[in-house]
């Protein structure tokens, strides 16, 4: 029987949750059978069957006569996995790069959905970003977005290259105060 589970990742204290399909004779430690919301981002929001929304309507659905806890424990969650997600979508998105090589890095991707649009979003350092040129990325078949990880201050998103660029010349606030001390910070007294 498949059933219905959170997943917990994250850190101490900072937890986030994966909704998850398992088998039920597997212990809960055990290997699952879907990550729903993985294979959604991945489909770009073409698999409408397995987003967020979709799920929590069947599953809302079917916890609709539930009105004691103990219903709620006892409720059967039932989700036909093959229907929402075809074994043959299952590969072909399994199969999609999770980094590319730039410049000799690995540089890993995420795949996201914002406003209904399926993108590809590359995590950069902050030196791959600075010398990075359209004709360095390999094809996609989707938009590409850029994240850069610059250390102790806050990342740069950007939607093109050209914006990138851009926020990647300008300093913050007190970047420039820092390089006007001298690039010191100020001594205690």
């Amino acid at each position: 029987m498949v059933v219905i589970r959170l997943q917990r990742g994250g850190a101490n204290k900072r937890p986030f949750y994966h909704l998850v399909v398992a088998d039920s004779r597997r212990a809960a430690s055990g290997k699952f059978l879907e990550r729903l919301g993985f294979y959604w981002r991945r489909s770009g929001g073409r698999l409408t069957q397995a987003a967020t929304e979709q799920v929590s309507a069947r599953l809302a659905a079917q916890l609709a006569h539930v009105g004691s806890w103990d219903e709620f424990i006892n409720a059967r969650l039932l989700l036909d996995v093959d229907e929402m997600v075809p074994e043959a979508e299952r590969r072909a998105l399994d199969e999609l790069p999770a980094s590319v090589h730039l410049y000799g890095d690995r540089v890993p991707m995420d795949y996201e959905v914002e406003q209904g649009i399926g993108v590809v979003r590359l995590r950069l350092k902050e030196g791959q970003a600075r010398r990075l040129q359209a004709r360095d990325l390999p094809p996609f078949d989707r938009p590409v977005r850029f994240t850069v990880l610059r250390g102790k201050r806050e990342a740069v998103r950007s939607d093109s290259l050209d914006d990138l660029r851009r926020q990647l010349s300008g300093l913050s606030r007190g970047e420039r105060q820092r390089l006007a001390r001298g690039g010191r910070r100020g001594r205690r007294r």
